[in-house]
């Protein structure tokens, strides 16, 4: 409930594997693209872990603030393909998470 409280404990964390699932599991969790959101995410050393964790940022934020998950979306470092195939899937979760078929 201690947001705050939580982020400290996340950042005391030894730097490692373990610190960035445990970031990454934590940031999975939120609804918002807030500065210490982002800030949390950007602090995940392995460069795979944080592009997903940005990604489900991207993802969840896609509905009710499409504009900055759009800029999210452009600020994360992928390939040209990367970035088509990525851009696909988030196509594809709006419309399941819209209830439609494809």
């Amino acid at each position: 409930r201690d947001a705050a409280a939580a982020e400290a404990w996340l950042r005391s964390l030894p730097r490692g594997a373990a610190r960035d699932d445990a970031i990454a599991a934590t940031t999975s969790m939120r609804r918002d693209a807030s500065a210490e959101t982002r800030d949390l995410i950007e602090s995940i050393g392995d460069a795979g872990k944080r592009k997903q964790a940005m990604l489900m940022l991207v993802q969840r934020i896609s509905r009710s603030n499409p504009a900055e998950a759009e800029r999210l979306f452009r600020e994360i470092d992928m390939s040209d393909a990367e970035r088509e195939q990525y851009r696909q899937i988030l196509d594809r979760s709006r419309y399941d998470d819209l209830g439609f078929a494809y």
